[in-house]
């Protein structure tokens, strides 16, 4: 039981940060936008 809720909270973290790193890509690209204007 223990085993099972560690793999489910490292596939937690790993989505975790995967929507992290898309949302500082989606931010960056905001900036860029912002300063090219």
């Amino acid at each position: 039981m223990k085993h099972f809720r560690v793999c489910d909270f490292n596939i937690n973290l790993l989505y975790a940060k995967l929507i992290y790193n898309g949302f500082l890509c989606f931010i960056k690209n905001l900036d860029s936008n912002f300063y090219r204007f």
